[in-house]
């Protein structure tokens, strides 16, 4: 089938990952990308064999030949962004996260109604093949009590902060700080497994211009307790529990990979995660262009949830911790 002219706006290195998933996937066809200077935009065509490069966006939108646009710009930027591209007639594939908050979530699903566009949040583990393996082999090891899951990922901005440089990712202006930019995938993979809590909790460490370095992100369900661990600003391990009352499962790996997975159960230990590919984005890459193909409603109406829950206990969670957002005054 035709491929999909695709145009990503952003020009760092999640961006240089999403299209070498996409042409791997060979289900896209890169055309452009857009960036607010050509000093940036030009290095980033060249290195990734980019035709076209746009400093306007509303120039790029006008573009017969882009169907579908993927966002990777600061994380305030996604959700204005994202509008503006399904009003324009073009589908949209927004990185993590999506939104900065649940008003800006309700309003997205809005404009996918009213444009017949499509929207969807780019969380890569949601989408690999081990994640169904843990999802259909939880029942086996009982009922399940704790969840902790671990996401460590010392910046290398924390020490440009620690001299007063400030990047997007711990700038609040831009929503940014551990719990968007790392803790949405342990949280979002509680919250795929189980649904949406009953109580939420953030308790967070904070920089002294607010934004979040590290914290601890629980999530309660009636016999199930989840503690999702994420820092910016100090080393640990990386790994998934599932503790039930007869085994549990590991997910060895960080929660935005979903590495390998093993059953432990009176001693014994099965290994029943398959072997992934290297480029963790092709799994998305390729969900994404058979839903762009269907245009599946009650598929569509399943991701739309889970990020309007996703936006809402995170908004929830951060304001808890004091974080907040100039995204909040919109």
């Amino acid at each position: 089938m035709k491929p999909f002219g695709l145009a990503v706006i952003g020009t760092s290195w999640i961006t240089g990952s999403f299209i070498q998933a996409a042409r791997l996937s060979q289900e896209y066809e890169v055309r452009a990308v857009y960036s607010r200077t050509l000093e940036k935009g030009k290095p980033f065509a060249d290195a990734n064999q980019i035709p076209t490069i746009y400093t306007s966006i509303e120039e790029m939108l006008k573009d017969p030949t882009i169907e579908v646009v993927y966002i990777a710009s600061p994380n305030d930027m996604h959700y204005p962004q994202a509008k503006q591209c399904m009003l324009a007639g073009k589908d949209v594939i927004g990185e993590k996260p999506l939104v900065s908050t649940r008003r800006e979530m309700e309003d997205l699903i809005q404009t996918m109604e009213t444009t017949g566009k499509i929207v969807v949040e780019a969380i890569t583990s949601r989408h690999m093949p081990n994640l169904e393996i843990i999802r259909k082999n939880l029942d086996r090891i009982g009922g399940l009590r704790i969840i902790r899951s671990d996401m460590s990922q010392y910046s290398s901005r924390y020490n440009a902060l620690l001299e007063g440089k400030v990047a997007n990712v711990f700038d609040p202006a831009h929503s940014g700080g551990a719990l968007y930019d790392i803790g949405i995938y342990p949280v979002s993979l509680v919250l795929d497994l189980l649904g949406k809590p009953e109580k939420i909790h953030y308790s967070a460490n904070l920089h002294t211009n607010g934004v979040d370095l590290s914290g601890l992100f629980v999530m309660e369900y009636p016999h199930t307790k989840a503690v999702c661990s994420l820092t910016k600003d100090s080393y640990g391990p990386n790994a998934t529990i599932f503790e039930g009352e007869k085994g549990y499962i590991l997910m060895d790996g960080a929660p935005s990979r979903i590495g390998s997975v093993t059953l432990v159960m009176g001693g014994t230990r099965e290994e029943l995660g398959v072997d992934q590919v290297e480029e963790t984005m092709y799994y998305e890459a390729k969900y994404f262009a058979e839903l762009l193909r269907t245009r599946n409603k009650e598929e569509l109406l399943h991701l739309s949830q889970h990020s309007l829950n996703l936006a809402e206990i995170m908004e929830e969670g951060r304001k808890q911790a004091n974080v907040i957002f100039e995204a909040d005054k919109r």
